[in-house]
């Protein structure tokens, strides 16, 4: 039933979310340092993928060695469709062992697959164990998953032998999940048994993550404020925007409150106590080292980013709530789990999900009265809600519904409990199904706007029409050209990842940055004159230009969104 449930959901995940090759940031990242190892040729003269060299993990020699053998694309959906299934496997066998009931883990499958908790975004560090494309942290995901179900049965070799594994591609999740069997150690009278695995784990990891930080070495000065400047999300909240804030606001509290209304029930207390415990202090150290009394070492280990395994926790405790909701056999409860499924399934306006999760969440300790009334008040801001964002018509109909049917469903529900389960379960799919018939209808998992395809297609001009030392000036917004164009740039944005495992791109990412930044990057169209001299400080033999600028120069290519500019 696990298996066969895991695949549901992966088909289930795929229809919701899609499945992105080289059009997302962390794949554009490191699918040129894969291209590299494969071909030595490609990419010369380019110091973010000459940084292939000090990345901390072995993902993309694991990758380079099987692409020799399976086509690139092929091989990472062909992983991407494992390691997914093997992910909702771990989440079904999490909910098993803290929760002896079936329905819970079934619940716990279906909330992982289509809330974007676990998908898309973490309410802190903004990045779940697993995302909708194949890159060192999804091939992670599943074996430090099965790591914590694991040692949660106490399987200390075979748990910590995941670990390192894990480690060996995503240390930074692996180093977060280490630090929290560390607070399990410290706070359960069993936690000397587990020094076996730790041994195994020290044994493999230790001498890697000498190895990396050697390679690596201190950025020097200035890092925290570059990695403040080039992206806030991981580390520093008072950077982030109102969006950021809304969901930590309600997400956080949120999974807390569920996790309080099913401890109870919980056959873990003890060590999941330990490993809350153990977050809350990465949460903190993350907060006071990074954002208050910035420490370099501290930014670049992102403690924030443990809350995707409270968010993993957390879901599995909504799910027991979900399901003890579905097994009360009454309409009320019906509607209160839809709205505990609508609140964590939430993607656009209108935002109910605080208020939704607030009655799910209040009808479990406030009088019968307070959440009758509440349900009503939900009802009426259904129903504003339904006039000011008509475009969400079947969403705020469907929690209209809910609210109501908290408010005054008091018949009994007749079925069994696998059919209610199943009838909940397809009831909060329903304002998801435009988003599934869009993607079922076009077969199209990563749909293209007109702009990212002329990208691509200037992309693949770049390929067969020039060499592959020509090295590429691009515009600001254009993220990825390494991908399929197989050639050089003088420097992209996201390149600014580098310096978190290269200290000495710092200054080179600088010194690029600001040159072309005085030729205009991401404030005017580059002028002639500076795109010339950008050429004559890197060597530079083509730009890339937004259709419709003309720097007066030589157009080698052009489409509807972009043009090349020959510089020599």
């Amino acid at each position: 039933m696990a298996f066969i449930l895991s695949a549901s959901a992966v088909l289930l995940n795929l229809a919701l979310y899609g499945y992105r090759y080289g059009t997302d940031p962390n794949t554009a990242q490191v699918l040129p340092f894969i291209g590299r190892l494969m071909d030595p040729s490609l990419y010369p003269n380019d110091p973010y993928v000459a940084s292939v060299s000090a990345f901390p993990s072995l993902y993309p020699l694991v990758m380079a060695g099987l692409g020799r053998a399976v086509p690139l694309p092929a091989l990472h959906l062909g992983l991407y469709l494992a390691g997914r299934a093997l992910f909702f496997y771990g989440v079904w066998r999490l909910a098993r062992r803290l929760f002896p009931s079936t329905g819970t883990a079934v619940a716990a499958v279906f909330l992982a697959a289509v809330s974007p908790l676990a998908s898309v975004f973490a309410p802190l560090g903004e990045d779940p164990l697993m995302k909708t494309s194949l890159y060192h942290t999804s091939l992670a995901a599943p074996m430090i998953l099965l790591s914590l179900c694991l040692f949660l049965e106490e399987r200390w070799l075979a748990s910590f032998g995941l670990l390192a594994a894990g480690f060996c591609l995503h240390p930074l999740a692996a180093a977060h999940l280490a630090v929290l069997y560390l607070a399990v150690a410290a706070m359960s009278p069993r936690g000397s048994r587990s020094m076996p695995g730790w041994l195994l784990f020290l044994g493999v990891c230790v001498p890697i993550g000498w190895w990396w930080s050697g390679r690596g070495g201190d950025p020097g000065p200035g890092f925290v404020e570059a990695s403040r400047a080039w992206y806030p999300g991981h580390s520093f909240p008072s950077a982030w925007g109102p969006e950021r804030w809304r969901r930590a606001a309600v997400y956080v509290p949120g999974l807390m409150l569920f996790a309080a209304a099913g401890w109870k029930g919980c056959a873990e207390k003890g060590k999941v106590g330990a490993l809350m415990a153990g977050m809350a202090a990465l949460w903190a150290c993350g907060w006071i080292f990074a954002e208050l009394i910035p420490v370099p070492a501290v930014v670049r280990l992102q403690p924030l980013r443990s809350d995707a395994f409270f968010t993993i926790l957390g879901l599995a405790f909504a799910a027991e709530r979900f399901a003890g909701l579905v097994e009360m056999r009454t309409w009320q409860s019906l509607g209160l789990a839809l709205l505990a499924g609508a609140g964590l399934t939430e993607l656009t306006p209108p935002h109910m999900a605080p208020f939704a999760l607030a009655v799910v969440l209040m009808a479990a300790w406030v009088p019968e009265a307070w959440s009758r009334g509440l349900g009503w008040v939900g009802t009426a801001l259904c129903v504003w809600c339904a006039w000011q964002w008509p475009f969400a018509l079947s969403r705020t109909l469907l929690l209209g519904g809910a609210f109501g049917l908290a408010a005054i469903g008091r018949s009994r529900l007749s079925g069994s409990t696998a059919s209610r389960l199943a009838l909940a379960c397809g009831l909060v799919l329903i304002p998801l199904l435009p988003v599934i018939a869009s993607r079922c209808r076009t077969l199209d998992l990563d749909p293209l706007t007109d702009r990212e395809r002329d990208f691509r297609v200037a992309q693949d001009w770049a390929r067969e029409r020039t060499e592959p030392g020509d090295l590429f000036i691009l515009p600001a917004e254009a993220q990825g050209w390494r991908v399929f164009s197989r050639r050089p740039a003088v420097v992209e944005w996201t390149d600014g990842a580098a310096f978190h495992w290269q200290g000495s791109y710092l200054a080179e990412w600088r010194r690029r940055t600001a040159d072309m930044a005085r030729a205009g990057w991401g404030t005017s169209p580059a002028s002639r004159e500076g795109l010339l001299s950008l050429a004559d400080a890197y060597g530079a033999s083509y730009a890339l230009v937004s259709a419709g600028s003309d720097p007066g120069l030589p157009q080698a290519y052009a489409n509807g969104h972009y043009a090349v500019v020959r510089l020599r």
